[in-house]
């Protein structure tokens, strides 16, 4: 009896490995969707709408795009997370949805790690430390000693609790041991129109958005919140050259499929992905707003979510941020 059992075990686990394989091999053979925490025309949607095409051609499939926005990307994660780990759905998943929400909320729908396999980190980008014009400070050790000199009454912006932006200003906090007073925000447009106008005093914002202001002089730079200048506004220096080293933060975003898909179709996966990455167009998409593009390998990937989470867990948990 237990010969025949060893020997019915075994021809099972061959036979589940074979249809595994015959599906990798066929793969793929039906429409390939990517879900995205975020509404159509937002920053994550039109970085996906960016490579789409190419995507289709070269997975010889359609490559639909599934807007789920809201309640923190927690939608949009755990469709994927309860999706079948065949390949067919995937998920566009930024460095809050990965690594932050798991600090911040104390009940999430998914598990940011055992429900999800990584296939590539895609693009990122470092944001700038800013402040409105009339502050009467030019360098971050003036913002510094002004800050100092004026405890909990120098206010900055985000747009929102947990965001990447105000984890920024809680690690500049953190580091220079300065306290402001936090004005939480519904967007980042109010953000800028606010900073602009004078209702706060200073921010974090990335280029895309706030370029065109610090070159007409509305808005003043202080330094690039990372570790290396941007060419487009090449005379503004790093956190680290002016003094502040380790205030970095780069907002990524990468692509994630469920636990369990198979090896050889994350493989495949990997492959068109990162080829559409590297395209010149794509390139230039990215770098024209002051962003990279990362295209890694899914262990790099993987170590990436891994180091960014311990990172931010810190921060969040010296800061005492939570978001219910």
């Amino acid at each position: 009896m237990r010969t025949l059992f060893k020997a019915w075990l075994v021809t099972l686990l061959c036979s589940l490995w074979f249809v595994t394989g015959a599906r990798a091999d066929d793969y793929p053979s039906q429409p390939v969707r990517i879900v995205v925490p975020g509404a159509a025309g937002g920053v994550l949607d039109i970085a996906v709408r960016k490579i789409s095409d190419k995507l289709s051609r070269s997975l010889g499939q359609p490559v639909i795009v599934d807007n789920r926005p809201g309640a923190n990307g927690f939608i949009a994660a755990e469709a994927v997370a309860k999706a079948k780990p065949d390949g067919y759905t995937v998920l566009l998943a930024a460095v809050s949805h990965l690594c932050t929400n798991q600090s911040l909320f104390s009940n999430m729908p998914y598990h940011p790690v055992r429900d999800f396999a990584p296939v590539t980190l895609a693009a990122g980008g470092q944001p700038i430390l800013l402040v409105n014009p009339s502050l009467p400070v030019r360098t971050v050790s003036e913002l510094v000693a002004y800050a100092k000199a004026r405890p909990g009454r120098v206010t900055y912006g985000s747009p929102g609790m947990g965001s990447p932006q105000h984890l920024a200003m809680e690690l500049f906090g953190q580091l220079t041991g300065v306290q402001m007073l936090h004005v939480p925000y519904k967007n980042n447009p109010q953000v800028a129109t606010d900073l602009i106008g004078g209702q706060i005093d200073t921010a974090v914002e990335y280029a895309s958005m706030m370029a065109p202001h610090i070159l007409s002089g509305k808005i003043r730079a202080l330094a690039v919140v990372g570790d290396h200048r941007k060419p487009a506004l090449p005379e503004i220096p790093t956190a680290a050259e002016v003094g502040v080293p380790g205030f970095e933060i780069t907002a990524w975003y990468g692509y994630v499929v469920p636990s369990g898909t198979a090896p050889a179709i994350i493989a495949r996966l990997h492959k068109d992905f990162t080829a559409a990455l590297k395209s010149k167009e794509y390139v230039e998409f990215v770098e024209s707003f002051g962003s990279t593009v990362y295209a890694t390998t899914p262990e790099d990937f993987a170590a990436r979510i891994k180091a960014d989470t311990l990172h931010w867990a810190n921060v969040i948990k010296q800061a005492g941020v939570k978001v219910e």
